[in-house]
């Protein structure tokens, strides 16, 4: 097991650097000029404008500035902020436990309402539960982010007003957020519980499991859930991964001070040192998140864990 997590740490260096030089490339062939912007409003001179410029390193050549962030990201360092001249991995952390609270609880909400839904539309294959199920998981699917938080804002806070608008706080300001990213989630979820539910439940194991006179119950829960959990572990996890690299759209439109928001801002600002450092965050957060999922296979099934130690 260790010499599996080691090779797939290796792994993720080749993916960090390629996602840094491809982003990289990006944002220095942008039509935005970082210099100016950030002196936006201030009617610099000619002068101030080479200076910034020198300062911030944007006057060599695009390969020089290349290789330089690159020393810097292969010593652990993540550049610093053009705008507030602090260290870009400073402003990561004190953004991502906003991130990581938003991340868990819409988690929370998907796996509520997807391994119930997705478990019963199996059982009751094409009943009205099905129907309303998978209908359930398309409109999840399909509904954007952005309209089904401005409607429920709309709903709870502008005419009810028993939820706030934005911001952040205790339960009252998370719960919007985390159920419009735990909704979107839920749909996938859903159909993927359904789907791996409906193939165990013909395995000829269930058949014999129901010929001992289980109850319905321990052979759903405990024979057939237990078995169809690697799939729905995969897409919950990776799902989840991606909530911690930062849910840029729910995060920004309920002004929840999170990574998301913090890479939005940096985007808006032509802040180059913020967006890379949220991207190669973002892949590190994705790729450990699936190693811990890898890892929990060996625990819902043994012949997985065999095949980590060979």
């Amino acid at each position: 097991m260790s010499r599996y997590i080691f090779r797939r740490v290796l792994q993720l260096i080749p993916v960090i650097l390629g996602a840094s030089a491809i982003i990289f490339f990006i944002l220095s062939y942008s039509t935005q000029d970082p210099v100016m912007m950030l002196l936006a409003g201030t009617d610099p001179t000619p002068e101030q404008i080479e200076m910034t410029r020198q300062q911030l390193g944007l006057d060599k050549p695009i390969v020089v500035q290349f290789f330089s962030y690159m020393g810097g990201l292969l010593r652990g360092d993540l550049g610093v902020s053009y705008n507030s001249g602090r260290p870009v991995f400073q402003e990561y952390i004190a953004r991502f436990p906003a991130t990581l609270k938003l991340a868990f609880w819409a988690l929370f909400v998907s796996v509520l309402i997807s391994i119930p839904i997705g478990i019963v539309s199996a059982i009751k294959q094409y009943s009205w539960f099905d129907n309303f199920g998978m209908t359930f998981a398309m409109l999840g699917v399909s509904t954007p982010n952005f309209w089904l938080g401005l409607m429920l804002m709309l709903l709870f806070a502008v005419k009810l007003g028993w939820l706030p608008s934005g911001g952040y706080g205790g339960l009252e300001y998370l719960i919007m957020p985390a159920v419009t990213l735990g909704t979107s989630q839920a749909g996938l979820a859903t159909r993927m519980t359904r789907s791996s539910m409906l193939e165990v439940i013909r395995q000829d194991y269930i058949r014999t499991a129901r010929a001992k006179g289980l109850s319905e119950r321990v052979v759903i829960i405990k024979h057939a859930l237990k078995n169809a959990l690697i799939p729905i572990v995969t897409v919950v996890g990776f799902q989840f991964g991606h909530a911690l690299g930062g849910a840029m759209i729910t995060e920004t439109i309920f002004s929840w001070p999170g990574v998301g928001r913090l890479m939005i801002d940096g985007i808006h600002k032509g802040d180059r040192p913020v967006v890379i450092g949220c991207v190669i965050m973002l892949c590190i957060m994705v790729s450990v998140v699936n190693l811990g999922v890898d890892i929990f296979y060996a625990f819902l099934d043994p012949r997985i864990k065999a095949g980590y130690t060979k």
